[in-house]
């Protein structure tokens, strides 16, 4: 094991342990992909940004990695638009202001080639924040989805080629509410209360972005019917 000492101008931040392809702080017991931090050799003085920066994408996909263990609810919803159309109009700024049933205001934090944040306020004064994790063009994104510092859902969403004019649009969400249940003890909320109400929600979303698509037009607030986390 090979100790390695991080120094911001000039005075030691932390001692970081590297061992085989991780790294892992003394003071805060937390690992980091080594490909996340590059050129680690003697004498590097890394800056307090890029250490930092450094621990919050390892915390992300820390976040991921556990969400993926649990069950998740996806929709779809077939729409009459090629693949670049139907990418259009996932990924403008905004877009959930048109295209949401349940969204009274959607505001970008940051959009630009890297990185794209968003807020989603919900008709009852819920607010979430959107981190977009991937961003493949015409192909779809990944996202964490939560309140601001709180717990975290996944989501995927993904554009299939069906045929010419034709493609779908899925929606797929590991719900952060069965994060600190096993999976054999998540079965009965999962089928009994969440699926049921995640896939009105999706189904509802997916609504919302085929009804602006075929009027041109603002989907109504609530239009397929109240949700009761949202509305």
């Amino acid at each position: 094991m090979i100790i390695i000492i991080l120094f911001i101008n000039n005075i030691s931040l932390k001692d970081i342990f590297y061992e085989g392809n991780r790294i892992i702080t003394k003071q805060d017991n937390f690992l980091i992909n080594s490909s996340i931090i590059n050129n680690i050799c003697w004498g590097r003085n890394f800056s307090k940004t890029e250490v930092m920066e450094a621990i919050r994408l390892a915390g992300l996909e820390k976040v991921i990695n556990k969400l993926k263990k649990v069950l998740p609810i996806t929709c779809h919803k077939h729409f009459n638009l090629e693949v670049n159309e139907l990418w259009k109009l996932i990924s403008s700024p905004g877009n959930l202001n048109n295209s949401h049933p349940f969204c009274k205001k959607n505001e970008v934090i940051v959009w630009d080639e890297i990185n794209h944040i968003d807020k989603l306020l919900y008709l009852n004064g819920r607010l979430y924040i959107r981190n977009f994790k991937t961003w493949e063009e015409n192909k779809g994104y990944t996202l964490l989805i939560g309140e601001e510092n709180g717990a975290q859902s996944y989501v995927i969403w993904n554009i299939d080629k069906i045929a010419e004019k034709k493609t779908k649009l899925t929606i797929t969400v590991y719900p952060f509410i069965l994060s600190k249940l096993s999976q054999p003890s998540s079965y009965v909320p999962y089928y009994l209360f969440v699926k049921p109400r995640m896939t009105s929600y999706l189904n509802s979303v997916l609504g919302g972005f085929k009804y602006y698509c075929d009027n041109n037009r603002k989907v109504p607030r609530n239009y397929f019917g109240k949700h009761r986390w949202f509305s």
